[in-house]
């Protein structure tokens, strides 16, 4: 499949921005130097360099440089949104003029932010409403490395077709699951925060092997390859997670004992919180982003 031909306005390029135009320009999904990255202080500026992004903190320069490309193509750029949900509100007006004009479809990463509230704000930014289509699209962290986990929900004002460039941009970074944006809050307690649930349990896997006697180098071995290996297993087996763990588990043996342990210290309770809880933050971002 060629790259993406249609122009993207990265709204916003911090770490997960720029990863994503990193793996799918290494993917063959994106021409980098089809992409407009703009931030005020165009975060990760040495590496959009290196992947010949065009790149500014003025907003004015970065729509000059979007209209070229847009020129070149022939055809409506669309805007991938990657701001923190709390500062959408003070954006309102760079945000209008991004989106003003032609029809934009604009592809939102905003943590709780409905595509309701992201349209509004294009709208009340100087954008036309029939103009304005939002795509919802959750990734985390591994997609860095093509391995990632993204969610893509069709939102307010978007229409048949508007879906094609998001789902070849975030399908080559891993895998992809359309849902409907009522499920994305939940999606994000899941897989969107998870990596960092599992990034603690191998920080404290480190931690509890150097208290029974491993130095600092042999006990982040031991914590980051067992991670790896049993990821790999999992993802290459077919089995289910119980089954997995049922094999290694022997009665009365040490592995039983272990999770035994973790069974009374409430593990289960407490990863079914951190999702809630992940889930729920989701909701209060989007009363944040909305001024509320």
């Amino acid at each position: 499949m060629p790259p993406i031909d249609t122009p993207l306005f990265f709204f916003g390029c911090g770490n997960m921005g720029t990863a994503i135009i990193a793996g799918a320009a290494s993917a063959g999904a994106l021409d980098p130097t089809r992409v407009v990255a703009f931030s005020p202080g165009v975060e990760r500026r040495e590496e959009l360099v290196r992947l010949g992004v065009g790149r500014s903190s003025d907003i004015e320069a970065a729509l000059r440089s979007f209209h070229d490309l847009e020129d070149q193509a022939a055809t409506a750029g669309q805007v991938v949104l990657g701001i923190k949900p709390q500062v959408l509100p003070d954006v309102r007006d760079q945000l209008g003029a991004v989106v003003a004009g032609r029809r934009r479809v604009v592809i939102t990463m905003l943590a709780g932010v409905t595509s309701g509230t992201v349209r509004d704000v294009c709208i009340s930014g100087g954008a036309t409403a029939e103009k304005v289509g939002v795509v919802r699209v959750m990734p985390n962290t591994p997609a860095s490395i093509r391995r990632g986990m993204s969610a893509i929900a069709m939102g307010d004002g978007a229409v048949d077709g508007d879906l094609s460039v998001s789902e070849q941009l975030f399908a080559s970074l891993g895998e992809l699951l359309s849902i409907d944006e009522s499920m994305m809050d939940a999606f994000t307690g899941v897989a969107g925060s998870g990596p960092a649930y599992v990034f603690l349990f191998a920080e404290s896997m480190a931690r509890a092997a150097q208290d029974i006697g491993f130095n600092e180098h042999e006990a982040a071995l031991l914590a980051r390859q067992t991670l790896t290996g049993a990821a790999m297993l999992l993802a290459q087996s077919g089995e289910t997670p119980e089954a997995l763990r049922t094999k290694v588990t022997s009665k009365k043996g040490t592995t039983a004992a272990g999770v035994e342990a973790l069974e009374s210290a409430g593990f289960r309770d407490a990863i079914a919180s951190a999702v809630r809880a992940a889930r729920d933050r989701g909701a209060a971002l989007s009363e944040i982003a909305k001024g509320g």
